[in-house]
Protein backbone atom coordinates (compact mmCIF):
# COMPACT_ATOMS: atom_id res chain seq x y z
CA UNK A 1 0.00 0.00 0.00
CA UNK A 2 1.04 3.22 -1.11
CA UNK A 3 1.39 5.89 1.32
CA UNK A 4 -0.81 8.25 -0.64
CA UNK A 5 -3.60 6.03 -0.28
CA UNK A 6 -3.57 6.04 3.67
CA UNK A 7 -6.40 7.59 5.57
CA UNK A 8 -4.53 9.91 8.47
CA UNK A 9 -7.65 11.35 10.71
CA UNK A 10 -9.56 8.58 11.80
CA UNK A 11 -9.42 8.46 15.66
CA UNK A 12 -8.72 4.80 16.19
CA UNK A 13 -7.68 1.62 14.37
CA UNK A 14 -11.25 1.18 13.29
CA UNK A 15 -12.17 4.90 13.91
CA UNK A 16 -14.43 4.89 10.84
CA UNK A 17 -15.15 1.63 9.25
CA UNK A 18 -16.39 3.50 6.03
CA UNK A 19 -12.75 5.36 4.99
CA UNK A 20 -10.76 1.99 4.69
CA UNK A 21 -12.78 1.22 1.61
CA UNK A 22 -11.71 3.97 0.02
CA UNK A 23 -8.42 2.47 -1.23
CA UNK A 24 -10.00 -0.22 -3.38
CA UNK A 25 -12.85 2.00 -4.91
CA UNK A 26 -11.03 3.21 -8.00
CA UNK A 27 -14.22 3.28 -10.51
CA UNK A 28 -14.60 -0.07 -10.73
CA UNK A 29 -18.15 -1.32 -8.92
CA UNK A 30 -17.88 -3.86 -6.06
CA UNK A 31 -20.35 -4.79 -3.70
CA UNK A 32 -19.67 -3.35 -0.44
CA UNK A 33 -19.41 -7.13 1.45
CA UNK A 34 -16.94 -8.26 -1.19
CA UNK A 35 -14.23 -4.67 -0.45
CA UNK A 36 -15.07 -5.61 3.39
CA UNK A 37 -13.86 -8.98 2.33
CA UNK A 38 -10.89 -8.03 0.21
CA UNK A 39 -9.39 -6.01 2.74
CA UNK A 40 -9.79 -8.68 5.65
CA UNK A 41 -7.92 -10.85 3.56
CA UNK A 42 -5.20 -7.74 2.41
CA UNK A 43 -4.57 -6.74 5.65
CA UNK A 44 -2.74 -8.60 8.74
CA UNK A 45 -1.66 -6.12 10.75
CA UNK A 46 -2.79 -2.18 10.81
CA UNK A 47 -0.84 0.58 13.15
CA UNK A 48 -2.69 4.01 14.19
CA UNK A 49 -0.36 6.86 14.67
CA UNK A 50 -1.77 9.73 16.70
CA UNK A 51 -0.75 13.19 16.68
CA UNK A 52 0.11 15.27 19.59
CA UNK A 53 1.63 18.65 20.05
CA UNK A 54 5.10 18.34 18.54
CA UNK A 55 5.09 14.38 17.68
CA UNK A 56 3.82 11.41 16.89
CA UNK A 57 3.32 7.99 18.57
CA UNK A 58 1.72 4.72 17.89
CA UNK A 59 -1.63 4.34 20.05
CA UNK A 60 -2.97 0.67 18.40
CA UNK A 61 -1.70 -1.47 16.76
CA UNK A 62 -4.25 -4.57 15.61
CA UNK A 63 -4.00 -7.80 13.68
CA UNK A 64 -6.74 -8.20 11.40
CA UNK A 65 -8.02 -12.11 11.56
CA UNK A 66 -10.37 -11.51 8.49
CA UNK A 67 -13.90 -10.57 7.85
CA UNK A 68 -17.38 -11.91 8.54
CA UNK A 69 -19.98 -10.82 6.13
CA UNK A 70 -22.72 -12.60 7.82
CA UNK A 71 -21.85 -10.00 11.16
CA UNK A 72 -20.35 -7.51 8.74
CA UNK A 73 -17.63 -7.06 11.18
CA UNK A 74 -14.00 -7.41 11.25
CA UNK A 75 -12.17 -10.20 13.48
CA UNK A 76 -9.25 -8.62 14.66
CA UNK A 77 -6.65 -9.10 17.83
CA UNK A 78 -5.66 -6.27 19.89
CA UNK A 79 -1.75 -6.28 19.87
CA UNK A 80 -1.08 -2.95 21.82
CA UNK A 81 -2.83 0.01 22.97
CA UNK A 82 -2.31 3.02 24.15
CA UNK A 83 -4.76 5.75 25.10
CA UNK A 84 -3.27 7.50 28.13
CA UNK A 85 -5.03 11.21 27.77
CA UNK A 86 -1.81 13.57 27.17
CA UNK A 87 -1.03 16.33 30.17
Amino acid sequence: MKAENCQPFAQSVFGDPAEGHKLLQSGVDLPYRAIKTNIGDSLNVVVHLERRPGRRFVSEVVEIHGYDPDKDEYNYGLIFADHKEFL
